[in-house]
């Protein structure tokens, strides 16, 4: 029976209280450790906090929580997340919480370096498994023991992260020496965690050709070498406690799916040759071309347009307004410089363009990228301060790197455009997951490329766990130079296009349907069903829509295939010298020239206020943009509305 969780949460979900019920008695039965296989967004936060108010009461010594990156040891003590923890479960108002972020190990005694007995204790892996640390973490560990009588529990969230897995099992092994009790918490079981039960089909030999670049006395050689042994294939990881995807898509423990999928025909760059639509080459044919095809403007360029489209159609229902976006891109790269981050400046471009396709003034929404890493491949601080500013809502559109979302949890995040070049591991499930955080009724849209390893990953995920796993135990048997392999023809890509639809269940629907779909969200706002839900009701009869309501939103997609080429300067010379001749009729409705030092103030700050309500910083005159001058001069008469509400 637990001691501060007195109801279950609005949501029901019992499998939280469980997964804690399940943590303490292991503990008081002596286990050395636990491992919980909960999906990314249901809740492993809360089960960790919780657990600290039942083993706090239990010891009356700290709980440790650690985690691969910084971002997750300090979101695990966000106050406002552990008061809404409160509220959810029927935590009594008034019990006390009390969080330390441990961010040096320079005495065994870190864990008595604050005023009061901290309720939990937060670090990253990196900071306890650094040679210099981990003796005096682990001496830590022990010394809690030795006072309390009683295994300290060590809590280890996205272990799955972890790339060394030996390290952190020598590590595990040696925190339950110690005196801890470990508790391994994932959202996407992989081989190799432990704690966690894995079964195994019949090896079977295989034999692997791997070519080899490499430099000998400063001449660029080609080799080939033989592997052979063994592979097995992983049939089942396994937890103390699970919790499946499909389970918690049932439960509305994560969002409503709206897979959005495009396509793009693909041809021959020299001769040609159409080689068919993206949907039909073989995972075979997109061997190193991947990148190319998800950096090809065609497919930028529609996959922006789709994400755009529906990051404005949310914003346009009052209930999800704050709506935000995220772009995975390609790669990262270095504050050095030594690895670019050109995807990501040409997808922001493709976004303005998409924001002016739809109508939108693209200075009206902020877009960062926050691809920026340091020397350790984590967010350096320029890309952890934008992550920061997305989460906290003053960023509308966020381009970002595998790196950059780890434990990144953004309900309002409800548009994902994945423009990287992930396909398999447990990044590629952080990744996706990111949108499907439960916000209201809000459905989660994801804009895929439809290669084959793109769907086949969304299926592994939607329907096993996160997907499908192999061991191997292979040797080097040979090594010769060969001859420098023929250049891999290049390929084009062009009309990309939506073509079909998908949702959390792996239900696909073929077809191009966005006329249909605008018509539906704009004349019924409150729809909250994926893309292929609204079809498939308004195929039954539902959403009755008439002939001029899906040939408006017709038009307005043609409006938007044009809207890329427009003459800046058309209508230029009618508006220069308009702005402020305007301003001043304004102010001389209400305030006499004869007054002239307030006369001048006032026109000041009717043209300030306008400039600002534009995003306008420079001086008019300098201005050559018609669409800019036309705003501008329209809102001289909002202005005029706010400095004289009462004429």
């Amino acid at each position: 029976m637990l001691r501060f969780a007195r109801q279950l949460p609005e949501n029901n979900r019992i499998e939280i209280l469980a997964a804690v019920e399940l943590i303490i008695n292991r503990l008081l039965a002596g286990e050395m450790f636990t491992s919980v296989a909960y999906p990314p967004r249901f809740g492993k936060s809360d089960i960790i906090r919780l657990c600290a108010l039942e083993t706090n009461a239990i010891s009356q010594y700290p709980v440790i929580m650690l985690a691969p990156w910084e971002d997750n040891v300090v979101q695990i003590g966000d106050v406002r997340k552990i008061i809404d923890m409160y509220r959810r479960y029927g935590v009594q108002k008034g019990t006390a919480f009390l969080y330390h972020r441990c961010r040096q190990l320079r005495t065994n005694r870190w864990w008595t370096l604050t005023d009061s007995t901290p309720t939990m204790i937060s670090a990253t892996l990196g900071l306890v498994n650094n040679k210099a640390n981990q003796q005096q973490f682990l001496d830590g560990i022990e010394d809690i023991y030795q006072r309390s009588g009683k295994r300290i529990p060590v809590f280890v969230d996205e272990c799955h992260l972890v790339r060394d897995k030996k390290a952190l099992g020598n590590l595990i092994a040696r925190i339950v020496e110690a005196g801890g009790y470990v508790v391994l918490l994932t959202g996407t079981p992989v081989p190799g965690i432990p704690g966690f039960e894995q079964s195994y089909d019949e090896w079977e030999d295989v034999v692997r050709h791997i070519p080899r670049t490499e430099f000998v006395d400063g001449e660029k050689k080609h080799f080939l070498e033989r592997w052979e042994g063994q592979r097995r294939r992983v049939s089942e990881i396994s937890a103390h406690i699970t919790v499946e995807w499909k389970r918690a898509f049932e439960l509305n423990a994560l969002s409503k799916v709206s897979a959005v999928w495009i396509d793009v025909d693909v041809f021959d760059n020299e001769t040609g040759e159409p080689l068919g639509p993206l949907s039909e080459l073989a995972a075979g044919d997109l061997s190193r071309r991947l990148r190319g095809i998800q950096e090809s403007p065609a497919l930028m360029s529609k996959m922006a347009l789709a994400g755009v489209g529906r990051l404005l159609a949310k914003r346009r229902n009052p209930a999800t307004r704050n709506a935000r976006m995220m772009v995975m891109t390609g790669n990262d790269h270095h504050s050095n410089g030594d690895v670019s981050n050109k995807h990501a400046k040409e997808y922001k471009a493709e976004l303005i363009e998409a924001l002016r396709a739809c109508g939108e003034d693209p200075r009206s929404f902020r877009i960062e990228i926050a691809t920026g890493v340091d020397a350790d491949g984590m967010p350096n601080k320029a890309a952890a301060k934008l992550i920061n500013d997305f989460r906290e809502g003053r960023i509308d559109i966020l381009i970002v790197k595998c790196m950059g979302i780890v434990g990144l949890d953004v309900p309002e995040c409800k548009v994902l455009v994945f423009g990287s070049t992930l396909r398999e591991g447990p990044t590629s499930v952080q990744a996706l997951s990111r949108p499907l955080t439960t916000w209201g009724r809000a459905v989660a849209d994801l804009i895929l490329p439809r290669d084959i390893k793109m769907v086949q990953l969304y299926e592994r995920i939607i329907s096993d766990n996160g997907g499908e796993y192999h061991e191997t135990d292979l040797s080097l048997k040979d090594k010769i130079e060969v001859e420098p392999p023929d250049e891999q023809r290049e390929w084009t890509y062009r009309d990309a296009r939506i073509d079909a639809y998908g949702d959390e269940r792996g239900n696909i629907l073929s077809g191009d349907h966005e006329a249909v779909l605008h018509a539906i969200r704009n004349k019924y706002p409150d729809v909250g069903l994926s893309d292929f839900q609204i079809i498939i009701s308004w195929k039954a009869g539902a959403y009755p829509l008439t002939d001029d309501d899906v040939e408006a939103e017709r038009q307005a997609q043609r409006d938007q295939d044009a809207s890329g080429v427009r003459n800046m300067d058309e209508g230029l010379d009618d508006l220069e010298g308009e702005f402020g001749p305007k301003a001043k009729g304004i102010i001389n409705k209400y305030i006499s020239y004869a007054d002239r030092e307030r006369w001048l103030k006032a026109l000041t700050d009717l043209q300030a206020l306008a400039k600002r309500m534009c995003g306008v910083s420079i001086s008019v005159n300098d201005i050559d943009d018609a669409a800019l001058l036309k705003r501008l001069k329209a809102a001289l008469d909002e202005a005029e509305k706010q400095m004289f509400p009462h004429a």
